[in-house]
């Protein structure tokens, strides 16, 4: 009897271990967003840049401003954003203080990331991101939908105890 119970019990835990592949066990944890670059995005700021100088002086400062700030949360309060990947298949994104939630999957290749985010009762949002690069240091995706060109660079979410 006891034997048998052991038998069980190993063979319960021998099956946890392999019901993941590699790559869902490495993203199976708290992300914490490190980086966003896009070469389409930045140029757009450029441009931005250019053209507060056409502008009047009376509001050239308060555009200027507002561009330093959508710069500012890209660069610095962006990295307060988390999104965990949990072992039941769902997630939850904090992205700068708006909690969503939803399931996530990964194509038979192991490349390419879907996450469905539930809006409300009827309506998903499904977004399609290629795992360029996953590791115990980093989950770099890309996004290409739309022509976007970015790529988003996370890193574990370590916790202050």
């Amino acid at each position: 009897m006891v034997n048998g119970i052991v038998f069980c019990i190993f063979f319960s835990c021998f099956f946890n271990i392999f019901q993941f592949s590699e790559v869902e066990t490495l993203l199976i944890r708290e992300w914490r967003y490190e980086k966003l670059e896009s070469k389409t995005m930045d140029m757009e700021i450029a441009q931005e840049y250019e053209r507060i100088k056409t502008l009047p002086d009376s509001i050239k400062e308060e555009i200027e401003l507002r561009l330093k700030d959508f710069e500012n949360m890209m660069n610095v309060d962006m990295k307060k954003s988390t999104i965990e990947f949990r072992d039941d298949r769902t997630f939850i994104s904090n992205n700068l203080g708006e909690n969503s939630y939803g399931s996530w999957r990964l194509s038979e290749d192991q490349r390419i990331l879907l996450l469905i985010t539930n809006i409300d009762e009827k309506n998903d949002i499904v977004d399609s991101l290629e795992i360029i690069v996953i590791d115990q240091t980093q989950l770099k995706l890309a996004s290409n939908a739309n022509g976007d060109d970015g790529v988003l660079t996370l890193v574990p979410n370590v916790k202050a105890e």
